[in-house]
């Protein structure tokens, strides 16, 4: 299946946690008032909540495609980054859809 994109609906999901990503705090790390954190062990920033970036994909042929992407440690960036995709290109194309991945070009 392919066709032309209609629209692109981006949702950034977010669920709290209890225990941080990999496990309690260690001494020396805390939550900034942003809700991130770094792991001293890694120097990784992670967010003290689960998030996830969501996303919906419609072709000019009615199909509809659901999928989802990393977006822990900033998922504002992420949906940005496809929007302006989307903006810039009128001529965006799903050239396959699978079950667990859908390739997309640009003509």
């Amino acid at each position: 299946m392919s066709g032309r994109v209609r629209s692109l609906d981006v949702f950034v999901v977010t669920l709290p946690r209890d225990t941080p990503y990999l496990g309690g705090l260690r001494p020396g790390e805390e939550v900034n008032p942003q809700g991130y954190f770094v792991r001293l062990g890694n120097r990784t920033v992670y967010a003290s909540v689960d998030r996830t970036v969501v996303v919906r994909v419609l072709t000019e042929d009615g199909v509809e495609g659901w999928g989802e992407t990393y977006g822990l440690a900033a998922p504002r960036a992420t949906t940005e980054i496809m929007r302006i995709f989307w903006r810039i290109s009128s001529s965006v194309v799903i050239r396959s859809m699978h079950p667990q991945f859908m390739t997309i070009s640009m003509i």
